[in-house]
């Protein structure tokens, strides 16, 4: 009996309450990037205990074009960094990228974060520059940006773009992201910052660009706050090696 085929690449897509038609974007969206990589990536598909069954009974219909798809249900929300950490636990190939349900970013952005952990990498994360603001509300435009400039002054990190919601890793950054305990949107500035710390883990950047027509969703100020607390946590947590 021949070994089961491991795949090169798995893809781990979070998701809650996805908008209309987001079935149809996620399977155009895989085969693109398989035509263009040349071989068909694993993809795991998490709910992160949408409020509806729909997501569910999608993941059937996209089962039956996506052979390779694992689907993982969370049984309540539990934020993104819970639900990436779910599926990261659950990936098995070399290595590792997750991206938003929508697919905001192009296929050659996916490919350079590809491309970066092959030539050696552990952990490669994408950065934005300034046309990506152009897709992105005021207020979130404009905190966006403040963000970043505070973790440049305090702490100086490799990048200070943590936030893209684009990154990969092979094995040993795998172990780094579960690592992570945050489980809304600030667990990307946690894994970076754990990886920066690292003596032992290689950090890259690409830099990425948007698909045309990304519209992004306003962030509601309850979150916000909450986020806001789990930085000041960041900020004084102890060193990790």
């Amino acid at each position: 009996m021949e070994p089961p085929k491991r795949h090169k690449l798995d893809l781990i897509i979070p998701c809650y309450n996805p908008p209309d038609g987001w079935a149809e974007v996620l399977i155009q969206r895989y085969w693109e990037i398989s035509e263009h990589f040349g071989f068909n990536p694993k993809l795991i598909l998490v709910n992160d205990g949408s409020l509806e069954g729909s997501v569910k009974q999608q993941a059937k219909r996209i089962s039956k074009k996506i052979e390779s798809l694992q689907y993982l249900e969370l049984a309540e929300n539990c934020g993104k960094g819970a639900a990436l950490r779910a599926g990261v636990e659950q990936a098995s190939s070399e290595y590792i990228i997750f991206t938003d349900v929508d697919f905001p970013y192009t296929v050659e952005s996916i490919s350079g974060i590809y491309h970066q952990l092959r030539e050696g990498a552990n952990v490669v994360i994408g950065t934005r520059d300034n046309h990506y603001y152009d897709s992105v509300p005021s207020f979130r435009k404009s905190l966006s940006k403040a963000f970043r400039w505070t973790l440049k002054i305090l702490l100086r990190l490799d990048s200070n773009d943590t936030q893209c919601g684009l990154k990969g890793f092979d094995q040993e950054g795998k172990k780094r992201f579960l690592e992570t305990t945050i489980n809304r949107f600030l667990f990307d500035l946690e894994f970076v910052l754990y990886c920066s710390r690292s003596s032992t883990t290689k950090l890259s950047t690409v830099d990425v660009q948007l698909n045309e027509g990304v519209v992004f969703s306003k962030m509601p100020i309850s979150i916000l706050m909450k986020e806001g607390w789990n930085f000041i946590k960041i900020l004084f947590r102890p060193s990790r090696k």
